[in-house]
């Protein structure tokens, strides 16, 4: 399917999330999973500030 995800905020503290117009369930059952994912692999320690530091507004 493929999204696009971006941060935003004053702090790029908030991921908006950009699917396209006609995701399927499972599509978007999937997405959701992805990013269920990289927010369990950040809190496992496996991701550092320093890895995403060129995709944030700091």
């Amino acid at each position: 399917m493929g999204a696009a995800f971006s941060y935003v905020g004053l702090k790029a503290n908030v991921l908006e999330f950009i699917p396209p117009l006609t995701p399927t369930e499972d599509e978007v059952a999937e997405d959701i999973d992805i990013v269920d994912q990289a927010i369990a692999d950040v809190n496992a320690g496996k991701v550092w500030d320093a890895d995403v530091a060129s995709f944030m507004m700091w």
